[in-house]
């Protein structure tokens, strides 16, 4: 065999072990970690949010013909109890309706929130270890909007005043490998204010109210050992 073409294969076949040593390394140390707990309570998640618009020009909640206002999202996640989790999430990105040429808003919203998790996996309803967590969520918070510089200046968004939002909702995280879980919610934010589409009236659904916003969530969630100053040695449910 040339010289040349057994260096090469050599080199390959280097390149391949090496990689594959990383490869076997991450997931021995991924499944070395814990689930979240008492001791392993601290996690951090990294998110994709589709936002959807209700209000005053129609709703954009769960119609997927509308056009897409994506976001990204970071959250902050503690263990609290078997039962509930307390976390602060926000999100940034893309919102907006479309309804024709001439009623349509878009422009760019940021929103915080603190929050509380009620797990059904606690033991009573599912089990504690279980790979599988739906939970409810409720929380508070706020929004506020600004122009987006890369659309047409003739579509805009209000950005007057800021929103007091209330979310809730539901959610499922599936524990992928101990330390890392894969997590989906649906929030629906109730809001204080009904001028960021640039209407005041009526509800798409005829009723008079604020406008609101739906959230889909998608994320990957990492949890990290508790440190002592922040445990919270909760013996109840």
């Amino acid at each position: 065999m040339p010289l040349v073409l057994k260096s090469l294969l050599n080199n390959n076949i280097q390149y391949l072990l090496r990689r594959g040593f990383l490869f076997i390394s991450l997931c021995f140390m991924l499944s070395s970690a814990y689930a979240q707990t008492e001791e392993y309570g601290l996690s951090f998640g990294l998110h994709g949010v589709k936002n959807e618009y209700n209000g005053d020009l129609g709703s954009g909640l769960l119609h997927f013909s509308q056009p897409w206002y994506p976001a990204v999202g970071l959250s902050i996640t503690t263990y609290i109890s078997r039962t509930i989790d307390f976390g602060l999430q926000g999100s940034f990105g893309k919102y907006g309706y479309y309804k024709n040429a001439a009623e349509q808003f878009a422009g760019l919203k940021y929103d915080g929130s603190l929050f509380l998790h009620y797990k059904l996996n606690n033991g009573r309803i599912l089990r504690v270890d279980s790979k599988f967590s739906p939970f409810f969520t409720i929380g508070f918070g706020f929004a506020s909007y600004t122009i987006d510089p890369l659309l047409d200046p003739t579509i805009k968004i209000n950005t007057v005043g800021v929103d007091f939002i209330m979310p809730f909702g539901i959610g499922v995280k599936y524990q992928v490998f101990n330390a890392i879980s894969i997590q989906y919610q649906y929030l629906y934010n109730k809001t204080n204010m009904d001028n960021h589409d640039g209407v005041n009236g009526q509800t798409g659904n005829g009723t008079s109210g604020s406008d609101a916003y739906g959230q889909h969530i998608l994320g990957i969630i990492y949890v990290f050992k508790m440190p002592k100053v922040f445990k919270c040695r909760c013996e109840y449910n």
